[in-house]
This record gives structure tokens, C-alpha cells and sequence, in this order.
């Protein structure tokens, strides 16, 4: 939990996982915690360098530049860790 939100996997498996598995399970738990201990900060330079927070440079004119929170909180950077945010 963080504060009223449940954070929860679709198939949890009842222990903590290791960093090979929270990527092979898809562990949203996993990966909130993961974000959590990098820090609001470190997780917006990852993703950052990973080309993320900018637009994608395709061919397609449907290409547009991310949503990105005016506000990043822990809880942005939960839910922006396993694909929900």
C-alpha cells in the first residue's frame, strides 16, 4: 500500500522477489519498489536517459511528446514505474 492506493501483481507470488524476477513475473509491486528506493529524482534522470521524457522521432505524424506530471511525486513515480502512470 501506499497511503490509500494497493499497489498489487495480477499472479503475486507470496514472497519478495529478486530483481530477475520482478522483470520476468511483470511484478508491479516489484517495480514501485525498485522506483521507490532510486528516489523521485534518480527515477526521472533513468528515464531521462532512456529517451522517455521526450518525443518519440518517427515517420508517423502521430508521434507527440509524453504526459509528463506538473507535480512528480513518490506516488507518480510508482505508478509511471510498472506502465500506469
Amino acid at each position: 500500500h501506499y497511503g490509500k492506493f494497493a499497489i498489487h501483481d495480477d499472479e503475486p507470488k507470496g514472497r519478495f522477489l529478486n530483481m530477475k524476477e520482478v522483470f520476468t513475473f511483470s511484478s508491479n509491486v516489484g517495480a514501485a519498489r525498485i522506483a521507490l528506493s532510486q528516489g523521485v529524482e534518480a527515477h526521472k534522470a533513468f528515464l531521462r536517459k532512456m529517451g522517455q521524457m521526450e518525443r518519440l522521432r518517427t515517420e508517423l505524424p502521430e508521434s507527440a511528446s509524453p504526459i509528463v506530471p506538473r507535480r512528480w511525486s513518490d506516488l507518480n513515480t510508482i505508478t509511471i514505474s510498472f506502465g500506469h502512470g
